[in-house]
């Protein structure tokens, strides 16, 4: 229990922070929903794979607004064919040349379904309702169809697989590696149970 509580301290004050630079200069206010890995400026990055999983998080312990709003900053930062950079700055930017990695789109839909249907420990309480699907849909409705609308031209070919894209290495793939795949499943079977729950994907 003790190992949570650290473990969503510290994940709280990575979201939206206000902090210093390493270096001692001046503190940054930072989107709100904006996670960074670190405090650093090493790790002073947005990764969506890293972000959408600071979502789920949230999402598990009830924090639901909060996990909307990181999946919020993260539609702010998706482009129009449903892709996401490796990873942007605090402030939204696009800090390097590095390629754009397909994993992100299926991790941002894995989140959603997250916060929308994962169970809880409390979820039998009155006050431990889940967000209904009109909200999710007004909040990320156009990012999630730009998701499932990418996932399925993903998996569209003759075997169903995405195609290859770096990872989570960041580093050029000769082959599909599992996290892509995993991620394009996972999106996907979220993408299902997000319709089941009353989200309009058009897909």
């Amino acid at each position: 229990a003790g190992a949570a509580r650290d473990a969503l301290a510290d994940l709280l004050a990575l979201i939206g922070p206000v902090l210093a630079d390493a270096d001692g200069s001046d503190p940054i206010s930072y989107p709100a929903g904006a996670v960074v890995a670190g405090p650093v400026s090493a790790w002073r990055y947005v990764w969506p794979r890293d972000a959408s999983f600071a979502a789920a998080a949230l999402s598990a312990v009830g924090l639901d607004d909060e996990a909307l709003t990181v999946l919020e900053h993260l539609a702010a930062l998706q482009g129009v064919d449903g892709g996401f950079e490796a990873r942007y700055t605090a402030a939204g930017t696009v800090p390097d040349d590095r390629p754009a990695q397909l994993d992100g789109t299926g991790w941002v839909m894995w989140a959603a379904g997250r916060v929308l249907g994962a169970a809880r420990p409390d979820a039998d309480r009155v006050d431990a309702a889940r967000p209904d699907a009109d909200r999710v849909d007004g909040r990320l409705g156009v990012c999630l169809r730009r998701c499932a609308s990418r996932l399925l031209k993903l998996t569209d070919g003759p075997h169903r697989l995405p195609p290859v894209s770096p990872d989570y290495w960041e580093v050029a793939e000769g082959r599909l590696t599992l996290d892509t795949a995993m991620s394009a499943l996972l999106g996907l079977e979220a993408a299902a149970r997000l319709v089941a729950a009353g989200l309009d994907l058009g897909a």
